[in-house]
């Protein structure tokens, strides 16, 4: 793990254009890692939610509503998770009070599942004890639902496996962090970038590979340090202006690390 480092020259630039850019960033993009969220449809899930709901009013029981809602929880979770990772903590929130007000009868299918060895019930649980949404907040827990899910080789499960990991097992953190990069995690892949930067000396082809690959998706740190490469002249490939640009979508966040945190 890198612990979030960031180049010398890098900071400067970007926390003048903090000061300086008022521009507001757009945040898109998708990628395989995605996979359970890149067609996620809100206002269908909410559809769909309303009328499980109703036949659950009128038979309690009936086994595929169940099934449908707590499908709707997983895929709300997942849809969470790569909100949060692109930063969007507007859209997260919201998914959080869907959750918690429409979905907090379906958390024993959904840890149901998990038991199964369902990934994505597995990643989803975890969102669910980290954050404490309906359930209890449990780090522990948390990570060992991650890490079950990074097991099945599940690239959102991986790279909150690496976060639980680091500090302890630092080996099988960089193991896992990198195979989520390699399955697309934009995250996992900035990560790469800075393992890259933090070399000696500094390996800025390896890092400007990983990060123009997170920056693709949308991920707003990548997008500073593609830029900064780019601007100082130690990447090619984007005009002066295009460089600058990246650098104030990244300033416009100012706080970049706490995304992850």
């Amino acid at each position: 793990m890198t612990g979030h480092r960031r180049s010398p020259a890098f900071l400067p630039v970007v926390a003048w254009l903090c000061c300086c850019v008022l521009a507001a960033p757009t945040l898109a993009g998708d990628g395989g890692w995605q996979a359970g969220a890149a067609n996620f449809d809100e206002a269908a899930q909410n559809k769909s939610i309303g009328q499980f709901r109703a036949v659950v009013k009128k038979r309690p029981r009936d086994p595929k509503a169940r099934d449908g809602l707590a499908d709707a929880a997983v895929a709300l979770a997942i849809a969470l998770e790569v909100a949060r990772v692109l930063g969007d903590g507007e859209t997260a929130e919201r998914y959080i009070q869907t959750i918690r007000q429409q979905l907090p009868d379906t958390m024993w299918r959904v840890d149901y599942r998990a038991g199964k060895g369902d990934p994505r019930a597995q990643v989803a649980l975890g969102v669910f004890r980290e954050r404490g949404v309906v359930l209890v907040r449990d780090r522990a827990l948390a990570c060992d639902a991650w890490q079950k899910a990074a097991a099945a080789d599940n690239a959102l499960g991986q790279y909150r496996a690496a976060l639980c990991t680091a500090g302890n097992d630092d080996r099988l953190s960089s193991k896992l962090m990198r195979a989520a990069a390699e399955q697309g995690h934009p995250a996992a892949q900035y990560e790469q970038a800075e393992v890259c930067m933090a070399s000696a000396p500094p390996d800025t082809g390896c890092a400007a590979r990983w990060a123009a690959q997170a920056e693709m998706q949308g991920l707003v740190e990548a997008q500073g340090l593609v830029g900064w490469l780019n601007f100082s002249g130690e990447a090619t490939g984007l005009s002066y202006t295009q460089a600058l640009g990246l650098l104030e979508v990244a300033a416009a966040s100012c706080d970049l690390a706490a995304r992850y945190n």
